[in-house]
């Protein structure tokens, strides 16, 4: 991972944790449901939220599910 994307990575990661606090997101026992497709965007959140787990005066449970896409045709 080159500087660029560590940069961004972490401007996200602030991101997430300032619109959390901001707007009391997540509290005390709260269970967090994310859905994970494998992209960047919700494996950072994943990521993210499992972090803060480890240094936030609050506890909260996190939960991860994988989203598959089926196509059907009629």
């Amino acid at each position: 991972m080159d500087k660029f994307q560590k940069r961004v990575i972490e401007k996200v990661r602030h991101t997430i944790g300032k619109t959390i606090a901001e707007y009391n997101l997540i509290e005390h026992d709260d269970h967090v449901l994310i859905g994970v497709s494998g992209g960047k965007d919700s494996l950072i959140l994943l990521e993210t939220l499992s972090e803060r787990r480890k240094y936030l005066p609050i506890d909260y449970k996190l939960t991860a599910v994988h989203i598959k896409c089926f196509e059907y045709s009629l």
